[in-house]
């Protein structure tokens, strides 16, 4: 079920991303610190990829993600990437397996800990995490002048949208 969920918020991401030009993918956007659009999708993107190589070793970090400049810059890298990162969610239905969760909320690196999780709610959290950062997308769309390219609903908790709370 989560899976289905993440499936389709990610492929509302690559149906915006298949109309969005190059050029829109990688312009510096004042009200969001000058980040591009590319930089949130790279962000989502690595969580997920943070995720599906934590399954593997049963311990998850999403601070050591790999932050590529490659899926930041080329919109079709991206695309390629969100397809492989659908393909592999499709074969985890409903992983709820334990797993240790590693952390470190300090500016020092030496402040890293830990605590039990399960796979599940940190794919929860791939998917909160994807719909904080669309919000920002939205911004950005908005800055551009090409919020028609996405629905009301993108980058809306799926609670706000239940709740109507938005209009």
């Amino acid at each position: 079920m989560i899976n289905t969920i993440c499936t389709n918020n990610l492929n509302s991401m690559l149906e915006l991303l298949k109309k969005i030009t190059s050029e829109d993918y990688v312009i510096p956007i004042k009200h969001l610190n000058n980040s591009t659009i590319g930089q949130h999708c790279r962000h989502i993107i690595e969580f997920y990829l943070c995720y599906l190589k934590g399954i593997e070793e049963n311990r998850i970090n999403f601070d050591s993600r790999e932050r590529s400049i490659i899926l930041e810059s080329n919109i079709t890298s991206c695309i390629e990437t969100i397809n492989t990162v659908i393909e592999k969610l499709s074969l985890l239905m409903n992983y709820q397996n334990a797993i240790i969760f590693e952390y470190n909320y300090t500016v020092e690196d030496s402040q890293s800990n830990q605590m039990n999780s399960n796979a599940l709610r940190e794919l929860l959290f791939c998917l909160d995490h994807s719909i904080h950062h669309q919000a920002l997308i939205k911004v950005a769309l908005i800055e551009l002048g090409k919020e028609k390219l996405i629905n009301d609903d993108f980058g809306m908790a799926y609670s706000t949208i239940r709740n109507n709370v938005y209009s």
